[in-house]
Formats: C-alpha cells, sequence, structure tokens
C-alpha cells in the first residue's frame, strides 16, 4: 500500500501492519468449497471478514512474490477453522510452518494462526508466479541476512524481503517450548533497545519499536509437538527508504 512504500509515518505504519492486531473486522462469515477457495484466495478470506493490513512485492531467494497479510476478528476461532478446512487440507507442508497451493497460474504460501489470547486469526500469503516459486526453492539453500536475531537452532522455514520499504519477514521453527522463545526475544530485544510499542495492551504479539525501524514477534506452538514453536518475525526499517 502507498501509505507503507512511502515510510517514515509512525502512524500510517502502524494503523496498516498492525490494524489485524488491534481492530478487526466484524460480519457473518460465508463458507466456500475448497475449490473456490482455492482459486481466489485474497477473495476468500476478504468474504470472511478478512481486512487486508499490508500489502507489498517483497524477494524471495532473488525471486519476485507479493507479501500480503490478512486479518481476521475471529474470538471463538470458528473463521480459523473454516480457512483451515477449505485450504489446508491438500496442501503440502513446507517447514512444518507453511502450507502450499499451487494453481496454474501462481503458487501460494499460506500461514494461518492465532497469536495469544487476542481473539484474532492471522493469515499470511506469499504469492509467485509458478517460475518464480522454482527460482526461489532452487535459492533456498543462500540464507538471507535478516535484521532481528533468529532462534538458536531454530530452521528457516521462509525469508522474504522488500529493500524499497524495509520490510523483512521470516517464519522459524525451534524445538523448544514458546514461552521459552519469547523469553528470549523479550529479553534480547530489550537489550537492544527495542520497547514496547503499545505498553499495557495485550494485543497477542510482541510489538517493538526502535528509534528507527519497528518489528512484532509472534510465536505459537507446532500442533501436535509438545515443546515445539512456530516464530514469526517481521521488521520494518523506517529510514532510508525510497519514495
Amino acid at each position: 500500500m502507498d501509505a507503507l512504500d512511502k515510510g517514515g509515518l509512525l502512524k500510517a505504519l502502524a494503523g496498516a501492519v498492525f490494524l489485524l492486531l488491534l481492530l478487526g473486522s466484524r460480519g457473518d462469515s460465508i463458507v466456500f468449497t475448497s475449490r473456490s477457495a482455492e482459486a481466489d484466495v485474497l477473495g476468500f478470506l476478504q468474504s470472511m471478514g478478512g481486512q487486508t493490513a499490508y500489502q507489498a512485492p517483497v524477494r524471495i531467494n532473488g525471486a519476485d512474490a507479493t507479501l500480503t497479510v490478512v486479518g481476521l476478528d475471529d474470538p471463538d476461532a470458528v473463521r480459523a477453522s473454516q480457512i483451515r478446512a477449505a485450504l489446508l487440507p491438500e496442501a503440502i507442508g513446507e517447514g512444518d510452518a507453511l502450507s502450499i497451493i499451487t494453481r496454474p497460474d501462481r503458487v501460494t504460501r499460506l500461514l494461518v494462526f492465532r497469536p495469544g489470547d487476542g481473539g484474532k486469526t492471522l493469515v499470511v500469503l506469499i504469492e509467485q508466479t509458478p517460475a518464480a516459486f522454482r527460482q526461489s526453492r532452487e535459492g533456498a539453500s543462500r540464507r538471507q541476512a535478516f535484521p532481528l536475531s533468529l532462534y538458536p537452532g531454530s530452521t528457516v522455514g521462509l525469508q522474504a524481503e522488500n529493500k524499497d520499504t524495509g520490510v523483512s519477514f521470516a517464519t522459524l521453527n525451534a524445538v523448544a517450548a514458546p514461552e521459552q522463545v519469547s523469553a528470549y526475544y523479550a529479553s534480547g530485544l530489550r537489550s537492544a533497545g527495542w520497547l514496547p510499542m503499545f505498553p499495557g495492551v495485550d494485543s497477542g504479539a510482541d510489538l517493538y519499536l526502535r528509534e528507527n525501524a519497528l518489528c512484532f514477534v509472534i510465536v505459537t506452538a507446532k500442533t501436535g509437538k509438545t515443546g515445539e514453536s512456530h516464530i514469526t518475525l517481521l521488521h520494518k526499517s523506517l529510514k532510508n527508504l525510497k519514495p
């Protein structure tokens, strides 16, 4: 979105990137068949009341992609169940963190999770053409530098970045309890000068601000895996960005 691409305005950035965590949309959900949902994943999410909080082009291992973050008001996890039922049964797991939906014209990586007790469902979509998807897979061994610490011993499910807008995104898997991972980031980020962006607000994620950047860290337990975690990191630079 243009407000994000131009960068530098904390209010505009917070209103877009963190809309999915702090606000939320309401309305009756619409249940689609799996085939209809897979044909238009973003449209399916919007029909359920999803709001696009952020969308921008990114690069994954040198290949073009589009990153979209959608938030849904979902206090009873009904929409999360509908999304998983419609989209995930036939998907192939990648790094045990992302699912992949393949269609003739594009490939969609899909991450669905519910951070903390915030009553929200978050969906991250990363879409590529089949050719770009193959290119990013071939370059997967080339780990990119990331502006936040990657949890020790974790494995990277996906890294993406947009250098023009200063956005970096990563998903990780760790053999550690969510509480242990959260404590590691809370201590490390504060020691590095990061401060809570919304003190006293339980948003279901750890949101931090530093002089020229902001970030969020979301840690969730892996389904059926005691003592293992999914980690989602997003970092946004607020300086040296193209207009």
